[in-house]
This record gives C-alpha cells, structure tokens and sequence, in this order.
C-alpha cells in the first residue's frame, strides 16, 4: 500500500498533472501537445525526436507483464522519466513490481536514448544503464528486440491502469 501511495505522487508529480482531466487537458493544449503528448505541429515521421516535447506516455500488457513508461522530453532533448510496472509469471510463480527512475538521458540523431537507471525490484535496488528506441507511436527496451513495443496512452489513466487500487 506504501509503495503504491508513493508510486502514485511520483508518477502524478511528473506528469504536472492535477488530477483532473480538464486542468491536464488545459495545460496540454497551452503547450502545443496532443492528448498522448506528441507536439501536434510536427506531422513529419523522419523528424520524430522532434515531435516528442512534454510529457509522453506508454504501456504495454501481455500474459507476464504489465509495464508503464512516462518521459518527460526538454526542448533541449534531454530525456528523464519512469518505466514501472508489475511481472505475473504464473506459469514460473513469479510476481514482483517495478520502478526504474530513468535519468540523464538525450536524444541525438536517432530515436535511442541511453539513461542512467535506478531501479527498485523486490525489495533489491539495482543502477545502470538502459537504452530505449523511442518514437511518437512507440517505445521499447532497445537490448529487447523480441520484447513488446510499448505504445501511447494517457498520462491521467497510466499509474492507475497499471497498479488498480486495491479496496481494503
């Protein structure tokens, strides 16, 4: 219950988003930015790095995971954010949540971004490196070819569609 109240502020404090769904779409529209946080302006594909500004957010599900991304990309092209979720490998009893803080990271020429990584698994922290290919109508762990691509969804629906509250 701890790890979801805080995981809830951290995820809800990095959208900038007030809970409301009127205020966040107020406050998107000021920025020039779509509902899924991709700069409405830029229609060009070969220039995707460029489309994405604001906070951008992604998730993915299948039978074993459960993983949400929310990033926050400067004008700069500095990169920062949260990849998180839950593992429910039933087949190998295996069930664990994740939260890696994603920091440090910058787009170039291309549509990878290596973070320095933070991240907190069963109860052990681990730090490193991650790179992600991140685009406009995806994202995914680079090194995970055969993974799933994450794609575009609401920033004011993520925290919730991947850790449902749990009624006491």
């Amino acid at each position: 219950m701890r790890l979801t109240i805080l995981a809830a502020a951290l995820v809800l404090s990095a959208c900038g988003g007030s809970g409301t769904p009127e205020a966040d779409d107020s406050v998107a529209a000021d920025r020039g930015v779509s509902e899924l946080g991709v700069d409405a302006a830029s229609a060009d594909a070969n220039e995707a790095t460029d489309a994405l500004l604001g906070t951008i957010c992604y998730r993915y599900e299948d039978d074993a995971v459960t993983e949400g991304l929310e990033i926050e990309v400067a004008e700069s092209g500095s990169v920062t954010g949260y990849h998180f979720g839950t593992i429910h490998d039933e087949a190998a009893a295996y069930f664990a949540a994740f939260e890696t803080e994603l920091s440090e990271g910058q787009f170039g020429d291309t549509d990878e971004v290596t973070f320095q990584t933070y991240t907190e698994v069963d109860g052990d922290t681990q730090t490193g490196e991650e790179t992600w290919t991140i685009t406009a109508d995806g994202a995914r762990i680079t090194a995970f070819e055969d993974g799933g691509t994450l794609t575009p969804f609401s920033c004011e629906e993520l925290l919730f569609s991947i850790w449902p509250p749990i009624e006491e």
